[in-house]
C-alpha cells in the first residue's frame, strides 16, 4: 500500500443518504460498533486481511505526540489501537477501496481529537439528486456558512479524470468520424462502379422519358437504403455491445490473461457507461448525412448521362 488510509467515521443510521457503503458490502457487514473497521476491498486484498482479522491502527493525535517528545528525555511510546475487521466493501472505485477505512464516528473522534474536542468534524458530505447541481448547491451553502468554510465539489476532486475523459471523448469523436468518412469512400466506389454497369439501363430509360431529377433520385435512394441498414446495424450492435459490455470484458481479461480495464489506472472495477439519447441522434443522423452524400456524385453522374453516349458503348 502506498501511503497510509484514510481513516473515516461514520454514523451507519445516516450514511445511506450519501454514499452506497450499505449496499456494497461484500463480505462481512456495515458494523460499527466498539473497535470495529470496515475496509475497502483493494485495500483489504493489499493488505492480506479477510473478515474478522484484526488491524493496528496509529492515532494522528498519538502519532504527533511521540514525535514532539522523540529524543527527549520524557519520551514517549505509545502503542496503536487494536480494531476488528468487520465487513468489507466494494463501491466500484479503485481509490475509495484502496484508501478508505470506515470506523464509527465516535471511535474516528477518538483517533483524531483530544477528549475535550469530542462532538467535532473535520467535515460534511451533501449528496444531490442531481450532481450537475453541484455549483448552485455549493453557492447556496457558502452563503449560509460563510467564507471560513471550504466547500470542494465532484468535479474538483476528480478533475484529473474528467479532463482526461473529455478530452478522450473529443478525440474518439473525430477518430470515429474520419471511420465513417473512409466507410463513405466505398459507398462511393460501390455506386460509380453501379453506374458503369449500369450504363445501357440509363440510357434506356433516358431514351424512353426519365429526367435527370429522376435518375439521380434513384440513384440516391440506393444510397439512402444503405445508410438506413447501415445505420440500423451500427445501432443495434452499438446498443448491445453497451448492454453486455462489462460480461465481455471479463471473458476477455480471462480469454487473453491480460487486465484490458486495469481499475488502478482508470479507477473503475467495471466499464461505466451512459447513453445519451442526443449523442446518439447526432451520431446516427451524421452517418446517415455522410452515406447520402456519398452516393450524390455517382447520382449526378448517372443524371447527366446522355442516352446516345451511353449506348454507343454497348
Amino acid at each position: 500500500v502506498t501511503g497510509a488510509p484514510w481513516v473515516r467515521g461514520i454514523d451507519p443510521a445516516f450514511e445511506t443518504n450519501v454514499s452506497t457503503i450499505a449496499t456494497s458490502i461484500v463480505s462481512g457487514e456495515l458494523m460499527l460498533e466498539g473497535d470495529s473497521i470496515v475496509l475497502g476491498s483493494e485495500l483489504a486484498h493489499n493488505l492480506r486481511v479477510q473478515v474478522g482479522d484484526r488491524l493496528a491502527i496509529f492515532s494522528p493525535r498519538h502519532l504527533q505526540e511521540m514525535r514532539e517528545r522523540q529524543g527527549q528525555t520524557n519520551e514517549l511510546l505509545i502503542t496503536p489501537g487494536d480494531f476488528t475487521v468487520r465487513g468489507i466493501f466494494d463501491v466500484g472505485y479503485f481509490e475509495y477501496n484502496a484508501n478508505v477505512v470506515l470506523t464509527s464516528l465516535r471511535t474516528a473522534q477518538s483517533l483524531y481529537f483530544t477528549n475535550n474536542a469530542r462532538g467535532k468534524v473535520h467535515g460534511l458530505l451533501v449528496m444531490l439528486h442531481n450532481p450537475y447541481e453541484a455549483g448552485p448547491a455549493r453557492r447556496e451553502l457558502r452563503e449560509v456558512l460563510g467564507p471560513e468554510f471550504g466547500i470542494k465539489m465532484w468535479t474538483e476532486e476528480n478533475s484529473v479524470i474528467l479532463t482526461a475523459l473529455a478530452v478522450e471523448k473529443g478525440v474518439m469523436f473525430y477518430i470515429l468520424l474520419f471511420i465513417v468518412i473512409v466507410a463513405a469512400f466505398g459507398i462511393m466506389n460501390s455506386q460509380i462502379t453501379f453506374v458503369v454497369q449500369k450504363m445501357r439501363e440509363i440510357g434506356m430509360l433516358k431514351a424512353l422519358g426519365a429526367t435527370r431529377a429522376q435518375l439521380m433520385a434513384l440513384f440516391l435512394g440506393q444510397s439512402c437504403i444503405v445508410g438506413i441498414i447501415g445505420v440500423a446495424a451500427g445501432l443495434g450492435l452499438g446498443l448491445l455491445m453497451l448492454e453486455i459490455r462489462n460480461p465481455f470484458l471479463r471473458f476477455m481479461n480471462r480469454t487473453t490473461g491480460l487486465e484490458l480495464f486495469p481499475a488502478s489506472i482508470y479507477n473503475f472495477t467495471d466499464l461505466p457507461a451512459f447513453t445519451s439519447p442526443w449523442d446518439v441522434a447526432r451520431i446516427c443522423m451524421a452517418a446517415f448525412i455522410i452515406c447520402v452524400l456519398a452516393g450524390l456524385a455517382p447520382a449526378w453522374n448517372a443524371g447527366r448521362l446522355r442516352p446516345v453516349d451511353a449506348l454507343r458503348h454497348e
